[in-house]
Formats: C-alpha cells, structure tokens, sequence
C-alpha cells in the first residue's frame, strides 16, 4: 500500500469516527443542517488538503474541532459581507409602491421589453409594493436573486 492510499485511510478513519461530532458543532454554529452538511463535506476536504498540518501529539478530535470552528466562523462572516453587499449595492429593501399613475403607465412599457424573470421581480417590487424578503417568497427564489434581477431591471431600463 502507498503512502497515499495509508493517508486517505486515516482520514476515511477519521470521518468515520468523527464525522457526526463535526457536523454537530457546524449545526450549532451555522444553525442550518444544510449547512451544516455542507460544512462537512469541506471541512473532510481542508483535512485530505492539509493532512500534513495534523500533528502526531494532537488529539484528532481537537484538531478537527479547531478546523471546524474556524471554516464555520468563515462561512458564517462570508454571509454577512454578502448580505452588506448585496444592501449597499444592489437594491434597497424597501418598496417602492408609490409610484405615480403617469410612472407605473411609463414602467408597464418598460416591463413589456424584459426578460420574464426581470419582470416578475421589478413588478412585485415596484408595482405590487412588495418588498425584496417578499418578492423572494412570491417568486421562490433567494433576496439575492430578486436584488440581482432588480439591478437588471435598473440597468435594462437606463439603457432603454
């Protein structure tokens, strides 16, 4: 047997036996088992990726505690400067339903000319009053995605 094919053994051993603790201590810091799921599976890759890192005189247990509260500790600050982000600079959060009748007459127009995943987003939120969190629901998708679609909407409308 290789050396590699020993190493990836170690690990195979090291999931096996601590895999259910890391995706425990990633579910109570991310809150999501998805999520959590999700953290698994990368944390078992850093490990393969930095195996060499794992010193002999340290309990796996501790060592894999420390990558997961770290790589959770990650995901979880990654997420915040998404969503400031995506706040600052792709669309408020707030409706913009007060529109006069003149501008909704001059925003069907434009609506008429958007693709229909554009349209679906800016008419809940411009016309319909919704806000992003809402549109999001309405439509099924992510806030991102409804922000996204509405700096789309913004940029396809300038450019008109």
């Amino acid at each position: 047997m290789t050396v590699a094919a020993l190493e990836m053994n170690a690990i195979e051993d090291l999931y096996r036996s601590y895999g259910a603790a890391v995706r425990r201590r990633a579910q109570s810091v991310l809150g999501c088992p998805s999520a959590a799921e999700d953290a698994l599976h990368d944390i078992f890759i850093k490990a393969i990726d930095h195996r060499e890192g794992f010193r002999a005189a340290a309990s796996p247990r501790t060592w894999l505690y420390r990558v997961t509260m770290n790589h959770c500790l990650n995901v979880k600050r990654d997420g915040t400067r998404r969503r400031r982000l995506i706040d600052v600079k792709v669309a408020p959060a707030t409706p913009q339903a007060d529109l006069s009748l003149d501008a909704r007459v001059q925003m069907n127009r434009i609506l008429g000319r958007m693709p229909e995943d554009v349209r679906d987003a800016a008419a809940c939120f411009y016309l319909g009053g919704l806000t992003q969190d809402e549109t999001a629901d309405a439509l099924g998708v992510s806030r991102r995605t409804v922000g996204n679609r509405l700096k789309s909407f913004r940029d396809l409308a300038q450019a008109s």
